[in-house]
């Protein structure tokens, strides 16, 4: 068995990358640098679109539905970001956590 052989690498952040999401030609990517990356990755190399701001603390989490974009945060929030809009929008800041946001799940219309 030969050993996997990387295609493409991807630099943009300036600190660890924790979370990743796929859909739709794009990959979302998390980071310690309190960034989300977007990257078009549906054809030939991929390329950066854009650098989403909206947390004070690391990037953990990251989750995709119905043309939204959620992040949770060691700073306790979760954005919801509106992928219709180029470039995402912030659509909302949702707080109320004691500790860090370490997963997301959205099933259904419930996140």
């Amino acid at each position: 068995r030969s050993p996997a052989t990387s295609l493409h690498k991807l630099a943009g952040h300036t600190n660890n990358v924790v979370a990743l999401v796929v859909t739709e030609g794009r990959l979302y990517s998390g980071s310690w640098d309190r960034t989300i990356l977007v990257w078009d990755i549906a054809q030939g190399a991929p390329e950066r679109l854009h650098t989403l701001t909206g947390h004070t603390d690391f990037v953990r989490a990251l989750a995709v539905a119905d043309d939204r974009l959620y992040s949770g945060s060691s700073d306790t929030t979760i954005c919801v970001w509106d992928l219709t809009q180029n470039p995402p929008a912030l659509l909302h800041t949702l707080m109320g956590h004691a500790g860090d946001v370490h997963a997301l799940v959205v099933a259904g219309d419930r996140l």
